[in-house]
């Protein structure tokens, strides 16, 4: 039977299983942010330009998106950092975070490569490692964490994290607008670990 719903699922052009939701989450139909429930993209071409026509881009035309309402169990995105204290910016260089912080692909000062980050909560633990750049993101639920950092060459560092639950909703758009008020819902976790 699951073949056969496979099969009639790529024959039609697949099949949607709709939004991931979490225990406690509520999907909910609202007016395109894009549009204002025009349907039509209005955005224009250039400054000044003529406006582009078509079907608008986050809705597709149909007025309307999906929107999940995250309940208390929703993942949160954490995004961090895991240094080097040796070689971090001192704490009072506003500078070097606010330009590390507009470019997210760059690396980091003093950034460690394939640190494990470790987080554990009410018995389950979660784990990953930072990019060549120093930096990961992970997806944890909302709560308080113990957090274990390791790195080779490193002493490992013990601590704590909280997770903020997410409170703004979550829009299932074919184009997504980066909006303050999405990125207010991610917690961040800086580790500084120091060589042995």
């Amino acid at each position: 039977m699951r073949h056969q719903l496979l099969i009639l699922c790529l024959l039609l052009g697949g099949c949607s299983m709709g939004p991931k939701t979490f225990t406690g989450d509520k999907v909910e139909s609202r007016t395109c942010r894009w549009c204002n429930g025009s349907g039509q993209n209005t955005e224009p071409e250039g400054e000044g330009g003529p406006v582009r026509g078509g079907a608008c881009p986050g809705c597709g035309g149909s007025k309307t998106v999906q929107v999940i309402v995250p309940g208390p169990k929703h993942p949160a995105l954490v995004k961090g950092t895991v240094r080097d204290i040796a070689k971090a910016p001192a704490a009072d260089d506003g500078l070097t975070a606010m330009m590390e912080a507009r470019e997210p692909m760059k690396p980091i000062t003093g950034g460690i490569s394939g640190a494990k980050a470790s987080f554990q909560k009410d018995g389950s633990t979660q784990e990953i490692s930072s990019a060549s750049s120093g930096r990961f993101k992970i997806l944890l639920e909302p709560g308080h964490y113990q957090v274990h950092v390791t790195a080779d060459g490193f002493a490992d560092l013990d601590t704590e994290l909280d997770v903020a639950p997410r409170k703004e909703p979550i829009w299932q758009e074919r184009a997504h607008l980066k909006t303050e008020a999405a990125e207010a819902d991610t917690s961040y976790f800086d580790a500084a670990l120091k060589a042995r």
